[in-house]
């Protein structure tokens, strides 16, 4: 789960929680890449029987989705990922915080550039990742 906050000098968007989605749930947190992939009308199925809507309630909250994701996307955003602090390293950022100008280091699922993340081997989770 993210937080945007807009109020400081950066903007931040921050880790504050993770939840456990199947692979269909997941793909419906992500409808733009979902119809790149040509998988549209499964992201549409699953809201309609997830949440018992029906065709146009889907498409209207995918639609809302697109203008926050345009929204948060005009601005560039620092990260932070303190919530998993102790759970995983990412190389140049010890502290987790990645300015907005490192987050292209980071890697991308759309052009498949190696991600620097790597987890920390016998690390407990922190109980902060179940408290939303």
């Amino acid at each position: 789960m993210w937080e945007f906050d807009r109020n400081g000098s950066h903007p931040v968007q921050r880790l504050t929680g993770v939840i456990a989605l199947c692979g269909a749930c997941h793909e419906t947190q992500h409808s733009g890449l979902a119809e790149l992939n040509d998988r549209w009308e499964s992201v549409i199925a699953t809201l309609c029987r997830v949440n018992g809507w029906d065709r146009a309630d889907a498409e209207a909250d995918i639609g809302r989705s697109r203008d926050r994701y345009r929204d948060l996307s005009s601005m560039e955003w620092d990260l932070d990922l303190t919530l998993i602090d102790g759970w995983v390293t990412l190389d140049g950022y010890p502290d987790l915080l990645i300015p907005s100008e490192g987050r292209a280091t980071l890697g991308n699922t759309l052009d498949k550039t190696k991600r620097k993340l790597s987890l920390v081997v016998g690390a407990e989770i922190p109980d902060a990742i179940w408290r939303w």
